[in-house]
């Protein structure tokens, strides 16, 4: 059995005990009634919905095969009922419905009035945003609990219950003053409510017992006869359960609308800050008031955004003005309505980010209150971006432009290629993969569409019981159409916890993160696209110190919590689909204070001062005020490193160990680093701002800077003496096309760089080509991916739809690889391409071949490790994915030729399977497993040696034989684990990186279990 729902129907196919189906009930009606509410639009019809679904299900029970899975079946029929309904529907006219039931002795009068005020409220909550609107429906009209709501819709409940403050806040400004205002009228719901519709359901099952329990025990009986028997019983009368608010001064809707209380549940604050990591960048002045944000949030998944014009807080900090961001479409300057604007900053002394979220009015207006800083990042979701200082004691206004973009018309399905109804779509902000927002659900057929997205946006989906997808991007023109499909393949769980302090009491407003940022793993599709992996997920903790966040990818999963005052907790967990819980006590913050000077005493304005990797979530970074004062906060205990840095002035650094919740008093002393810098200019020595230049490490390739030239055509990066580094400018047209000028070789100087950009191209070429499927005809959605071998350069390009063709222009003379893929072919590489100055290099016709499949099923691992399992295809041009659900697979389409099937995963031996494909066949294998024991491998290297980005390690037995390789994982910051599957017995362990370090080390496995400690191998350079 797969959940308590399947043990629950089993034990009622063989007894026929309607207690047992109503736990049934109780599991699965909420989530059923929330696909039924999308599928009928009615609240009543939903219900009336849901119950036949039931009905069906008694009937039927005898037909269930008890090794599937219930819910997926009640989906089944509930989406078939639907069917006939609106068959039924089209062929008849129905009478009009009665809405609203009256008690006995209910006057004519009062009838009136509950009819009038319950079609106002019908007409007020269609002029509700959907997400909010979908909550208040459940809660007026069927009575869910914001936990109810929450199970249903698949959402956090600290979500369900701040949409539902905000949905209240919505509802009330849209009735009638007179009704608000009102004390005598009563709101009825349309619904009955889950409780009815159980108790009608419950007495239906009661009512033929006898047959159920016969039933069980024939051998034969015809399906039909039972529902023949039985159809007199389905129709049961709509009721009513009550009033949702009995008098609109007193408890009840209005009551709702005043407090926002439901249930006596406290709520989360309409208004949040959202804490964030990031890092502040000064622009060209020192000033503070020019300081500006540079990076932003993850959405903040606990908190809808606000749909009001205005998000003032509780409380106004002194000298904090507004900011108001006027959205306009970027063709005609209309006013863009109901888009999403992210406002970023950093409170004085925050040892990170804060950010808020606002949907825009029908003015296209969104204001933000009350901003607590000097500057900060304002941006549209699908538009523009700016940074900007803010007026402290007045209003700041900025025009963000909505670009006309693509549509990307989407669905989501499993791995079966079923439509999942309800899953969320994620789109991340621009420029980022791992950073965004939920925004849409998908319909009943699975479907979604979004306008106005940029080829910078990432699409992703989560749908209950499923992990959070991959994310990938659309390609185009403006205004085209770009269909997109995701498969939700990986089973997810929901990991809930809690956070306290070290005196044990609850912290409110912490923030959770799970996931690595620079760990994000990446997935080739089955077109053989490798696109980013699922993006981090967030959640904050709620007046108990309580989060929850769900649609978590099943396996190891790093997971770390801060809050204001506080070190960052760290730590690796194990996410099963049951669910997984997690407490986390945190330990007082380290705080650094101290003042930044010059060699000659001289205070330093605007310098610097952070961790190694401020970016990261367990960073931490601030600036120096006016006299060179600053406070570092939010450092946690241990060995740390401390740098202080301005553009001007110089650099310093501080290796300490910190010591739990004390003060720390430093005073950096700024001595001048060596740094590469310069100006930008055209040919006719005219400065060029606003461009982006990139230096990076020569021989590494390192982490790169990226800065942007000021007015004066300016840059400046600090890079390490005596070491070489290639500048890169960008294309106008952006990233995705290659630089428009390359310089190699440039080592730090106190003399400046001028970079001069010509307004021709010279020394560049062209590669043309057509793409075709193996009968001839156009692939949809191919792509060419193109690797420069001199400049060590990866790009991806579009082939054209209607021709086939693809001209990729501005290539630096050189050499190429290029790779084709679409979705349904094997990929096609071309070696070895040369590149001629000035020159048009016609690959000529690319024809995909003959494709062929493999799949088949996995035995021999027990339900629990089925999340650990790894299964690869690889073959002599690098293979193809394989899409993977509990015990199927099956491959992308693979070229004809030999592969190899790789299974690993926690205690089980690998399993390796050579195939042999066909062109036009498919080809079915069973992978069989051993029971294995496991032992965990982590990895050090000298102090002062780059963390690698990779660690590839290969494991031989005593004779030497192969027996399992695979890459470390990266557990959070710079720690790698390696997981090794075998057999009990000793084996030899070797390791290679990226950066030239490798190592080697005996260990032992002993037993079916984890060993006691992890072994650990010292890397050292080759």
């Amino acid at each position: 059995m797969h959940a308590p729902e399947d043990r629950l129907y089993a034990d009622f196919q063989r007894t026929g005990d309607p207690g047992t189906l109503g736990e049934v009930y109780d599991l699965v009606s909420a989530e059923l009634l929330h696909v039924a509410l999308h599928l009928t639009g009615h609240p009543a019809d939903a219900e009336d919905l849901l119950q036949s679904t039931f009905i069906v299900a008694i009937e039927r029970a005898a037909e269930f095969d008890t090794t599937k899975r219930v819910r997926p079946w009640l989906m089944g029929i509930l989406a078939n009922r639907a069917r006939l309904l609106r068959a039924r529907a089209a062929r008849q006219a129905d009478p009009e419905r009665v809405r609203v039931e009256q008690s006995a002795d209910a006057g004519p009068v009062e009838r009136l009035e509950g009819l009038e005020l319950d079609e106002r409220l019908d007409e007020a909550l269609q002029r509700v945003p959907k997400p909010f609107r979908t909550v208040l429906i459940l809660r007026l009209r069927h009575g869910m609990s914001a936990v109810e709501i929450a199970h249903a819709l698949g959402r956090p409940p600290g979500t369900v219950r701040s949409q539902m403050a905000r949905g209240l806040e919505v509802l009330k400004r849209a009735l009638p003053s007179s009704i608000v205002g009102a004390s005598l009228a009563a709101l009825v719901t349309q619904g009955r409510g889950l409780a009815a519709v159980r108790e009608a359901i419950v007495a239906h099952a009661t009512s033929v017992q006898p047959a159920l329990a016969a039933a069980a025990g024939a051998t034969a009986a015809p399906a039909g006869s039972f529902l023949l028997a039985t159809t007199g019983a389905l129709a049961v009368k709509n009721v009513t359960l009550g009033l949702v608010c009995a008098g609109l001064a007193a408890t009840g809707l209005f009551s709702l609308l005043r407090t926002g209380d439901t249930e006596g549940e406290a709520l989360i604050p309409t208004v949040v800050e959202r804490r964030t990591s990031g890092e502040l960048q000064p622009l060209t002045g020192e000033s503070p008031a020019e300081l500006v944000a540079a990076t932003s949030a993850p959405e903040r998944r606990d908190a809808a955004p606000p749909t009001a014009d205005s998000d003032t807080p509780a409380e106004t900090p002194s000298g904090s003005g507004d900011v108001v961001v006027h959205a306009v479409w970027e063709a005609d300057g209309s006013p863009a309505p109901d888009v999403l604007a992210l406002l970023t900053y950093r409170r004085a002394g925050a040892p990170f980010l804060d950010e808020r979220i606002l949907r825009t009015d029908a003015r296209g207006i969104a204001r933000f209150a009350a901003v607590p800083a000097a500057g900060g990042t304002v941006q549209l979701l699908r538009g523009r971006m700016r940074n900007l200082a803010f007026d402290p004691d007045g209003t700041t206004d900025v025009t963000l432009a909505m670009p006309v973009g693509l549509v990307v018309e989407g669905e989501v399905v499993d791995e079966l290629d079923r439509p999942i109804p309800g899953a969320e779509i994620w789109l991340s902000q621009r420029w980022s993969s791992d950073k965004g927002h939920i925004i849409a659900e998908t319909g009943a057929g699975g479907r979604f569409e979004l306008a106005s997205i940029t080829s910078d946006h990432f699409i992703g989906a989560q749908a209950p019981g499923r992990g959070l997808s991959y994310v990938q991007s659309a390609r185009g023109k403006p205004g085209d159409r770009v269909p997109m499909r995701i498969v939700l393949a990986t089973e997810g769980g929901r990991i809930r916890g809690v956070v306290i302090g070290p005196d044990s009491r609850a912290l409110v407003g912490a923030e959770v993160r799970i996931g690595e940022r620079d760990a994000q793993d990446s997935v080739m599709l089955a077109s053989g696209v490798r696109v980013p992996g699922p993006p981090l997920q967030f959640a904050w903790t709620d007046l108990e110190g309580a989060f929850e966040i769900d649609c978590v990818p099943v396996g190891r999963a790093p997971v770390k919590i801060r809050a204001p005052g506080f070190a960052t907790w760290s730590q690796t967990i194990d996410v099963v689909p049951e669910g997984t819980e997690v407490r986390a006590q945190l330990e007082g913050e380290t705080v650094v204070t101290g003042r930044v000077a010059t060699a000659d005493g001289r205070p330093v304005p605007g310098a610097h001062i952070h961790t190694p990797t401020p970016w990261r979530f367990g960073g931490s970074s601030g600036f120096s005020g006016a006299d060179g004062t600053f406070t570092l906060r939010g450092l946690g205990p241990g060995e740390a490193t401390l740098i202080a840095e301005h553009a001007e002035h110089g650099r310093t650094e501080l290796s300490i160990t910190l010591g739990a919740g004390e003060s720390f008093h430093w005073d950096p002393v700024l001595q001048r680093t060596p740094r590469i810098f310069g100006r930008l200019v055209d040919e006719f020595g005219n400065p060029l701002p606003g461009r982006a230049v990139l230096v990076r490490d020569e021989e590494s390739g390192g982490q790169p800077v990226t800065e942007s030239t000021d007015a004066t055509g300016g840059f400046s990066s600090t890079v390490d003496a005596g070491r070489s580094y290639v500048v890169l400018v960008n294309d106008v047209r952006g990233w995705r096309y290659f630089p428009r000028l390359i310089r190699r070789g440039v080592t730090s100087s106190t003399e400046p760089l001028v970079l001069v950009l010509a307004s021709d191209s010279p020394g560049r070429g062209t590669i043309a080509g057509t793409v075709l499927a193996p009968d001839g005809s156009i692939p949809a959605g191919a792509q060419v991916d193109l690797w420069h071998r001199e400049t060590r350069i990866w790009k991806t390009f579009d082939v054209s739809g209607t021709s086939g063709e693809f001209v990729i222009d501005g290539i630096p003379a050189g050499t190429v690889d290029l790779t084709v893929h679409a979705s349904g072919h094997p990929v096609e590489r071309l070696a070895e391409v040369a590149v001629e100055a000035g020159e048009t290099t016609d690959v000529g016709e690319i024809r995909f071949a003959v494709s062929g499949r493999v799949s088949g099923t996995i035995a021999g691992v027990a339900d629990e490790a089925l999340g650990s399992l790894e299964l690869s295809v690889s073959g002599p041009d690098g293979g193809g994915t394989v899409q993977r659900f509990q015990r199927e697979f099956e491959s992308s389409a693979l070229a004809p030729g030999r592969y190899r099937l790789s299974l690993s995963g926690d205690f089980v031996e690998t399993v390796w399977r050579s195939v042999v494909i066909s062109g036009g066949s498919d080809l079915i294998v069973e992978l069989a497993t051993q029971p294995a024991g496991m032992r965990r491998v982590r990895f050090d290297w000298p102090e002062g040696v780059s963390a690698p980005k990779w660690i590839g390690c290969t494991v031989t037995d005593l004779q030497g034989r192969f027996t399992w390789s695979g890459g470390a994982k990266r557990t959070g910051g710079d720690l790698f684990e390696a997981r090794i599957s075998a057999a009990p017995g000793r084996y030899t362990i070797s390791a290679k990186t990226n950066n030239g370090l490798e190592g080697q080390t005996a260990f032992e496995i002993i037993g079916f279990e984890d060993g006691d400690e992890p072994v650990r191998l010292e890397l050292r350079p080759e």
